[in-house]
């Protein structure tokens, strides 16, 4: 969130909802709620049930998720697939120079 704070602009978050200095999907929610960071396309690692997974990405609006152990190839063709059907031009306010 440091980064974040600092008005970074990442073309994509991916991120585990068990961080230990937050408490679980405190982040996600975060992002969610974010008027600048709302856009922003989201991934989740997770270790939790299937269940509570589903219902928190569905709250969040996560894009896609992964349950441990999964498989990085499977992780970088779903990031590779993304990057191919998004325009991130759509999730910045403002423009690079």
């Amino acid at each position: 969130m440091h980064w974040l704070s600092k008005r970074n602009f990442p073309h994509l978050i991916i991120a585990d909802p068990q961080l230990p200095d937050l408490e679980n999907w405190e982040l996600i929610q975060q992002l969610a709620s974010s008027g600048i960071y709302k856009n922003i396309p989201v991934m989740v690692l997770s270790g939790l049930s299937v269940e509570e997974t589903e219902e928190k990405c569905a709250a969040y609006q996560v894009q896609n998720y992964f349950l441990k152990p999964f498989n990085p190839v499977d992780l970088v063709n779903a990031v590779q697939q993304l990057i191919e059907n998004k325009s991130f031009d759509t999730y910045y306010p403002m423009k690079a120079v």
